[in-house]
């Protein structure tokens, strides 16, 4: 009986200095410890590449974690120093030449001072529109990465009013068509639902086509 007592006293000990304690200073994420080969390949990894295995489990999460802040400063100061493609400035001086405003060749612009401001006010919003349209691709699959309840949260609002109007369209016509409407990859079947991942697919996949587009153009 003693035996026993003095056993579970050192066994409750060793679970508290062990479990609770040096096992908590030794682990590093994702619980691998200190004394395993996986911990010293990690980080050998991470000296010499500047990254290890754990991010590449989930390519495009670690690359949104990457890309998102980035492009959100980018954005901000892109705004105030002029960055502007110029194939964008190029086709609104091609309407401007269309409506019969003329070519000044020595000075490679439209001949007409105000139509030309005008031309690099049209490039400049179409510009910003584009940069948006991918800062929110990127901030709402950084917010899904981050946080899944977060994201579903905030496009439950939507998704609930989208199918209460399903609910109520009489025909299968009519279902189908608020359905697609939405842009989702799936096909309408009679009582699915719209959930977050059918609202976001047509702005995400938009987003990401602009954002490999204009790739290049990505500096002020």
């Amino acid at each position: 009986m003693i035996y026993r007592r003095i056993k579970s006293i050192f066994e409750d000990i060793w679970y508290k200095i062990w479990k609770k304690g040096i096992r908590k200073l030794l682990s590093n994420k994702h619980g691998r410890l200190i004394t395993s080969k996986a911990y010293w390949t990690m980080l050998y990894d991470r000296h010499k590449y500047g990254f290890d295995e754990s991010e590449t489990w989930s390519l495009d999460y670690s690359l949104t974690k990457l890309i998102a802040p980035r492009f959100r400063m980018f954005n901000r100061y892109a705004r105030d120093c002029g960055s502007l493609p110029g194939w964008i400035l190029s086709e609104e001086r091609d309407k401007s030449l269309a409506k019969g405003y003329k070519w000044n060749s020595r000075w490679g612009r439209i001949d007409n001072k105000a139509e030309e401001h005008r031309c690099w006010k049209r490039a400049k919003k179409r510009w910003c529109e584009i940069l948006d349209k991918v800062q929110a691709t990127f901030d709402d699959m950084e917010l899904e990465g981050d946080d899944w309840d977060a994201w579903q949260k905030k496009w439950k609002p939507t998704a609930d009013k989208i199918n209460k109007r399903i609910d109520k369209a009489k025909t299968y016509e009519e279902k189908k068509k608020i359905w697609e409407s939405t842009g989702t990859w799936r096909s309408y079947r009679p009582g699915a639902i719209i959930d977050a991942d059918d609202l976001v697919w047509a702005s995400r996949k938009e987003g990401l086509r602009l954002f490999a587009d204009q790739y290049e153009g990505f500096w002020w």
